[in-house]
């Protein structure tokens, strides 16, 4: 792929209201383990609705544009019958710009924002965990064995999404949106917690 004109394309075939900063401040095209729409062999006929990155535990997740806080789905607001958890932790933002709606799935129990807040572009919300139902080629991947070949590992799930007129959800493709080149960069208390979780998964590691 020439990603020269792959990045052109990116930016030129959507309006500026519509372009979103990356998920993670070093997130890239390689780190992508599942793209959007495929794999539909996977999920019972229906395209992968959604990006799959792969990152280290507990990287921090930012708002992709201006956003308020639709929703954060915790343990409390899943039903206790499902073992592990069907889709996890996750936050849902609805963009105030482009009025997408914007998902993060399989993030950590743990959300440095609350309901009806409002982000700006780059924003921490959430961090990547492993919670949640996870398939891979067709199969139910127990969390005690993610992390292990030839499973992606920690990873966050991202969808971007539209309500038709009957209030169905209508995916859209995050790659088609985001501009790689957006500057993201963490405040003190950010920067001194990722130090921290490396430190703690280097002793881990030992």
């Amino acid at each position: 792929m020439d990603f020269r004109n792959y990045y052109y394309w990116i930016y030129y075939s959507n309006s500026i209201k519509d372009i979103i900063c990356k998920p993670y401040k070093s997130a890239k095209l390689s780190d992508i383990s599942n793209p959007f729409g495929a794999n539909p062999q996977w999920y019972n006929g229906v395209p992968h609705n959604g990006v799959d990155w792969v990152s280290s535990y507990g990287t921090p997740l930012v708002a992709p544009e201006l956003c308020i806080v639709d929703n954060i789905i915790t343990g409390e607001s899943i039903n206790a019958d499902l073992a592990p958890l069907s889709r996890g932790y996750g936050i849902i933002l609805k963009g105030l710009i482009s009025g997408k709606f914007h998902l993060y799935w399989h993030c950590l129990p743990m959300f440095p924002v609350k309901c009806g807040q409002t982000l700006k572009q780059g924003d921490v919300c959430a961090y990547m965990g492993n919670s949640g139902f996870v398939m891979t080629h067709g199969v139910v991947v127990p969390i005690e064995l993610r992390t292990q070949p030839p499973y992606p590992g920690t990873h966050l799930h991202q969808e971007v999404f539209i309500f038709d007129s009957n209030s169905q959800r209508v995916y859209e493709n995050p790659l088609k949106l985001v501009d790689f080149s957006i500057p993201i960069s963490y405040n003190l208390l950010t920067s001194i917690m990722i130090i921290i979780k490396k430190i703690i998964n280097l002793i881990l590691k030992k």
